[in-house]
């Protein structure tokens, strides 16, 4: 979906003014030859002058447009403000072309449009976006346009806080960045700040950074959320978080009890237990309010009131925090507003004092003698109170003059996702059936009953046996998925079943426990920023294959493994029970936070693979009869060079790039459109075409192992031959150099 775009002012001439006094004009050379690039950017300058009731912010860029795609890039330009308080002042529009200086501000014509460029987060905020359109502009011309944006924010009563970026993640010349303000201001340089000179310019105090070609800024692949390489500057006038609570508590104010619309709304809930009155309330605001918010101007911070979301039956997230604060002190219920941040929670506690620092409302309330923190957002959540999952914020500030600082919240609680299978395969020459019982806690409930609505049954099993089909060769559904809800435990059942054709066909089977084994190490282990992980993860991985009758001789295994980010358990054995011999694996996996430093990476990487060598297994079949619908194919009868390959080294291939090219950033499988369709040569259902060794050859080096190793000191070796769909499906075992088997399925063309 596209923002919604409405053009409020069409085809406006563009009028110019002289910039404020206290602007420094900088001066900026302008080589004569470009340097390559599409758009080369010699000045971004900021300037801000905060006095009294003024705030204006000015800014000055000055760039060349070297070729037509450069002339497309940045031929226009957009400033975007808020109407309720701010007003547009443009001060500069030209084009300088050779020695000549045009202005364009003579031709250019101006669209003010409203974008709601949050509108598929359901949130509108009315801000405008004044658009400059230059004409004329041609390749090697060079823009220089500046303006302010003057408007003191309603919301902040008077307040100053600001983050100063002080880097680009496009090459930049020269960076300057200038606070002047009538008062002084706490500040805190983030990693890589370069610090301000300090002034005092008529009694003003001023904070100014000046850089020269900066390094751009990059980011690397797969960074936690809180994270952000770009250099920057706190600054805020807030002495501290008690100070900003005062602020918030003027904005987010609960109803005080004995409103008409609220008291009427909970009277049917008054002679409820404690508990029950509260879980009526988070109810009602979570199912009955919808998620929208009108944030213009002040109402970015401020809530509206209750008897209005009532009315409208929709609010964001202050507005259903304070509708549902208001709702429980009605019942006697203690209860306030509490502001977080989902993204950075714990690092909060390295920021400055500033109501920028949140961008999420909650409620908190005491029930029971017992402090919850409640977030009205979560519709798919259910369940009693005690049942409820902890809000994974870490952090709140709670609204109020008694509020000292950031209060810490409990840690997530531990809501294991639990995946049992069961695979009847005790007849070695016929078909088995295949069961997955997942049961979905807390959190992984809530997403799982919010996806289920939207998709049917017929609809999930498609989705679930794609991703299965990479697994197992010849599986088929045996019956649609089902699910069943315990809401008031918050856990969420969905149930499987398959029937797989011929499943010892090969005389093997390959056993994972895939769900426990969703870590993935980052494509590039050389990094320089944290690597997110998924936190709270925990995933707990039973399987059980009732196996034909014989002798299995497999070396039971009861091994942890930790490595940074993560722990793992794995047991695995085989019992006789009164039907016949049952192997047993159970993979217990679990991440301990939510990143890994840089230089945690490359032992990351190696517990992972020790992890999937240990939790993936091959069962053979041993000398068990021959599978039927899948005869043994002489070489005679083959009359191929495929057989040959039996018992014979064919190629040694050597490492390309240690743990290169595996796909980065933690893997979510088993959820809706994230199943897989096996690649070519990945199974027998769909074998790549081969006409020499050569062929293998190159398509074994193109294979990755489970490691994240492209093949080292691989080696083929034949496998099996089998009549499948009616041709012959050869398959070659790879043997990597961590010691993992891999095989490659192919016909030959």
């Amino acid at each position: 979906m596209l923002p919604l775009a409405v053009a409020l002012l069409v085809g406006a001439s563009l009028k110019t003014s002289p910039p404020p006094a206290w602007v420094e004009e900088a001066d900026v050379p302008i080589p004569a030859k470009a340097n390559g690039s599409p758009v080369e950017r010699f000045l971004i300058d900021a300037q801000m002058h905060v006095q009294g009731g003024e705030r204006v912010r000015f800014q000055r860029l000055v760039k060349r447009l070297n070729t037509p795609d450069g002339v497309g890039m940045a031929g226009e330009i957009m400033v975007e403000y808020d109407p309720e308080y701010e007003a547009v002042t443009f001060h500069r529009v030209q084009i300088r072309r050779g020695d000549r200086i045009l202005d364009a501000a003579k031709k250019a014509d101006l669209r003010v449009l409203q974008r709601e460029s949050s509108l598929e987060q359901r949130l509108l905020d009315g801000r405008l976006q004044a658009m400059v359109i230059l004409q004329d502009v041609r390749p090697g011309d060079v823009i220089d346009v500046a303006w302010s944006i003057s408007g003191d924010p309603p919301q902040l009563a008077g307040h100053f806080a600001q983050v100063v970026n002080l880097g680009s993640e496009r090459d930049v010349q020269r960076l300057r960045y200038i606070v002047t303000a009538d008062r002084a201001l706490q500040l805190r340089l983030r990693p890589g700040a370069p610090a301000p000179e300090e002034r005092l310019v008529d009694g003003l105090h001023q904070y100014r950074w000046d850089r020269h070609a900066p390094p751009a800024v990059t980011w690397e692949p797969d960074v936690p959320s809180w994270f952000n390489p770009a250099p920057a500057a706190e600054l805020t006038d807030f002495e501290s978080w008690s100070a900003v609570a005062k602020w918030a508590d003027a904005l987010v104010q609960p109803e005080a009890p004995g409103s008409p619309e609220i008291a009427q709304l909970v009277a049917p809930w008054r002679n409820l237990p404690e508990a029950e009155r509260a879980q009526a309330a988070l109810r009602f605001v979570r199912e009955e309010i919808r998620y929208l918010g009108l944030e213009n101007g002040i109402h970015g911070h401020r809530a509206h009131r209750p008897a209005q979301v009532l009315e409208r039956r929709f609010g964001d997230c202050k507005d259903k925090a304070v509708l549902l604060a208001s709702l429980l002190r009605e019942m006697g219920i203690e209860s306030d507003v509490a502001l977080v941040n989902p993204e950075r929670r714990d690092k909060l506690d390295e920021r400055l004092p500033s109501p920028y620092a949140f961008d999420h409302a909650i409620a908190r309330a005491v029930i029971g003698g017992k402090e919850r923190w409640l977030d009205a957002t979560i519709t798919s959540q259910r369940g009693a109170l005690d049942a409820l999952p902890v809000v994974p914020y870490a952090r709140a500030l709670v609204a109020g003059p008694a509020t000292q600082g950031l209060a810490k919240l409990p840690p997530p609680r531990d809501d294991a996702t639990l995946v049992e299978e069961v695979f009847h395969a005790r007849d070695s020459q016929g078909d088995a059936s295949f069961t997955v019982e997942t049961t979905y806690r807390g959190g992984g409930a809530d997403q799982e009953r919010s996806m289920w609505p939207g998709n049917t049954p017929a609809e999930a099993g498609r989705q679930f046996l794609s991703y299965y089909t990479g697994r197992h060769t010849g599986i088929e559904l045996a019956a649609a998925p089902a699910f069943r809800d315990e809401p008031e435990q918050d856990r969420f059942h969905v149930t499987e079943s398959y029937k797989i054709q011929r499943f010892w066909w090969s005389h093997e089977h390959d056993i994972s426990s895939d769900q426990a084994l969703q870590l993935s190490p980052p494509r590039r282990l050389e990094r320089t920023q944290p690597y997110a992980l998924p936190y709270p993860w925990h995933v707990i991985q039973r399987t059980r294959v009732e196996l034909p009758g014989g002798d299995w001789k497999i070396e039971p295994v009861d091994r942890e493994v930790k490595a940074p980010g993560f722990v793992a358990r794995v047991k695995l054995k085989t019992v006789t029970e009164k039907d016949g011999p049952v192997f047993l694996l159970e993979t217990d996996a679990r991440t301990t936070g939510d990143s890994i430093a840089p230089d945690e990476v490359a032992r990351f990487a190696e517990g992972l693979l020790e992890l999937h060598n240990v939790a993936n297994r091959t069962l053979y079949l041993g000398s068990a009869a021959p599978v039927a619908g899948a005869s043994a194919v002489s070489g005679a009868a083959a009359g191929s060079w495929a057989l040959a390959l039996a018992g014979v080294m064919l190629a040694i291939l050597f490492l390309a790039n240690r743990f290169g090219g595996v796909g980065g950033g933690p893997a979510r499988a088993k959820q809706f459109f994230r199943r897989t369709v096996p690649a070519l040569g990945e199974s027998p259902a769909t074998p790549l075409a081969a006409r020499t060794p050569e062929d293998l050859k190159t398509a074994a080096r193109a294979r990755r192992c489970v490691c994240g190793r492209s093949h080292a000191v691989t080696v083929l070796r034949a496998g099996q031959s089998s009549l499948l769909a009616g041709q012959t499906v050869h398959s070659v075992r790879l043997e990597c150099y961590c010691g993992q088997i891999a095989v490659l399925y192919f016909v030959e063309s």
